[in-house]
């Protein structure tokens, strides 16, 4: 068992820690956000710990950690030295199943909506994180409720002749098993979906509004009707809810958390959720030139698109996108954020956000 005079010598800093047998094996690895407090709990009898990990307690002889400056460098570190590691007591290697998504499968002709627990490099949409699977399975419902959008996982085209569903005869379908919809306007609906679950409902309420004139002009009643249903039902929820669900591909940010290093600070770049630089950035009297290299930084990766050419994430960046999408969703208020967006001059944008980022640092600096 690990003594409590090697738990004294743990920093209350974010980190990761590392119990080990006494070969020097390691058992388990996992991180804190205070290091001693975290590792002092598996030796407080009143927990009510685990078989296994009270065999754990009994088997580890010696804790190692690394120091980090933040939280999310502590979560990073341990998913990828978990994987490269595959500690005996670190049974699932995935342990970000905390906060569920919706997940749009556009990578199929006829998407679907569910909930799921991970990001894949599938080609879907993801939205979210929720902060429960009823909050997220209650949102699908809702949208299934307004939009005909079909809820079954059947391969389409069918291999064999189907029929109608009772979700087709209700209106809850627009029936694409069986051709009673174009892939171009089914597309168009799951469009309006994405649009609404944005929060953009005035536009969207007013474009659907035309859609069903020109419906009804066209002497297209039904189809006319169903976006009446839709617009309709979208006022209802627009008068009951305020709610904004973004996707994980609109994670565009900047992080910036003190480092363990004296006069030095963590800085993260998150681009469409992922993290596509970690930099440790030191303060040594030449602000100029730091900040020169932050408007580098910036301009490379939020601003080069050559960077969207790669599609396809391999398991460690997967892991890290997950990791990051929850993280923001408990830390979506946290100062030290700096949100990166279009809409002004490239260079203006630019300036202005490499402005924040060294005003960040340079506060975290003298604190």
């Amino acid at each position: 068992m690990i003594s409590k005079e090697d738990i004294k010598t743990l920093p209350d800093k974010p980190g990761v820690y590392f119990f080990k047998d006494k070969l020097a094996q390691t058992l388990y690895i996992g991180k804190a956000k205070f290091l001693k407090r975290r590792v002092r709990s598996y030796l407080n009898p009143s927990y009510k710990h685990s078989k296994r990990t009270r065999q754990l307690v009994r088997r580890a002889k010696k804790v190692d950690y690394i120091q980090c400056g933040s939280e999310l460098e502590a979560l990073l570190l341990e998913s990828r030295l978990i994987k490269e590691n595959l500690p005996e007591y670190n049974i699932t290697q995935r342990r970000t199943r905390d906060y569920p998504f919706i997940k749009i499968t556009m990578n199929e002709d006829f998407p679907r909506l569910f909930v799921t627990w991970e990001i894949e490099s599938d080609g879907a949409k993801y939205l979210g994180p929720f902060s429960t699977r009823y909050d997220a399975q209650g949102t699908v419902d809702l949208i299934n409720n307004i939009f005909p959008v079909r809820k079954c996982s059947i391969e389409l085209p069918p291999k064999r002749r189907v029929t109608p569903c009772l979700n087709y005869h209700i209106g809850k379908c627009l029936g694409p098993c069986f051709g009673k919809v174009t892939r171009r306007e089914y597309r168009k609906t799951v469009g309006s979906i994405i649009r609404f679950l944005g929060g953009n409902w005035e536009k969207l309420v007013n474009d659907l509004s035309h859609e069903m004139k020109d419906s009804a002009a066209e002497l297209k009643f039904e189809r006319a009707a169903r976006f009446r249903d839709q617009i309709n039902g979208i006022k209802d929820v627009a008068s009951r809810h305020q709610f904004r669900v973004k996707s994980v591909e609109s994670n565009n940010l900047i992080a910036v958390y003190p480092s363990e290093y004296s006069n030095s600070v963590e800085v993260f770049y998150i681009r469409k959720g992922t993290l596509k630089s970690q930099k440790r950035l030191t303060v040594n009297g030449l602000e100029n030139e730091l900040y020169q290299e932050i408007k580098v930084d910036i301009e490379n990766i939020f601003f080069d698109n050559t960077k969207d050419l790669k599609t396809r994430l391999n398991r460690l960046e997967l892991d890290a996108m997950n990791i990051i999408s929850r993280w923001l969703y408990r830390h979506r208020n946290d100062q030290s954020l700096i949100y990166v967006t279009g809409g002004r001059k490239k260079s203006e944008n630019i300036n202005q956000t490499a402005t924040k980022v060294r005003d960040i640092i340079q506060l975290l600096i003298s604190i």
